[in-house]
């Protein structure tokens, strides 16, 4: 929720981590809208290394 912006850089910098869990037959929470989420902050992030 509320996940509008996708620059966790101050997070990462301060050693946070995110275990993320999205079931596939929730009712309220469609998919694709945690996969392109997942997706904007890989890209806002300078891609898969710097966001790993």
């Amino acid at each position: 929720m509320a996940s509008d912006n996708p620059n966790l850089s101050p997070f990462r910098d301060h050693g946070g981590r995110v275990l993320m869990w999205h079931g596939f037959a929730d009712q309220l929470i469609v998919p694709q809208g945690t996969i392109d989420y997942c997706d904007a902050v890989t890209q806002t992030l300078g891609g898969y290394a710097q966001t790993r």
